[in-house]
């Protein structure tokens, strides 16, 4: 949910700033309708932040001009999930400017499980495509957090599963 002043605000800084795009500060607003502080969005990012998390951008709290987003294409369509990560580094490569609008002007609803993760295989084969997209940008370490990461979703949402087939073996033995 964006306040009341949201698109304005962020038109203004635009404006003033003459940069490429604006990223809003956010809250996390959970299931019971209380506020937490969101990601601190930081001044300055780098390509490695992007390659493996997320660390503050949301589709909702990305304000772009027109033409630059039309420049950077939009968003990729095959990607459910990491799409807001792609964008911001498409950007990067085209060496976009981008402010921060401290003013938390963005509720991002939190719920369990979450949009991003509610279809386990949906989630994975998003980020495996994102993955996929932009493995030559990856280092080493890189790519083995996220293979790491893979892991570690996969696992946890299948854990009862997983204990279920575990049992099964031990009493088989």
């Amino acid at each position: 949910r964006w306040h009341k002043d949201y698109l304005l605000l962020c038109f203004k800084k635009a404006e003033d700033t003459g940069v490429d795009f604006i990223i809003s500060s956010y809250y996390e607003v959970d299931e019971d309708g209380n506020r937490n502080e969101g990601k601190q969005i930081p001044e300055k990012f780098i390509l490695n932040d992007w390659l493996l998390y997320n660390p503050g951008l949301l589709c909702s709290n990305m304000f772009f001009k027109s033409n630059s987003f039309k420049t950077l294409g939009g968003f990729d369509s095959k990607l459910s999930v990491s799409g807001d990560r792609d964008v911001m580094i498409r950007s990067m490569e085209k060496k976009f400017k981008y402010k921060v609008l401290k003013k938390k002007i963005v509720f991002y609803s939190i719920f369990t499980p979450g949009l991003s993760r509610a279809r386990l295989f949906k989630y994975l084969n998003s980020n495996m495509r994102f993955y996929f997209k932009h493995f030559f940008k990856m280092s080493f370490k890189i790519h083995f957090l996220s293979l790491k990461k893979f892991i570690y979703v996969f696992l946890s949402y299948n854990y009862n599963l997983i204990k279920k087939m575990f049992v099964f073996l031990i009493n088989l033995l």
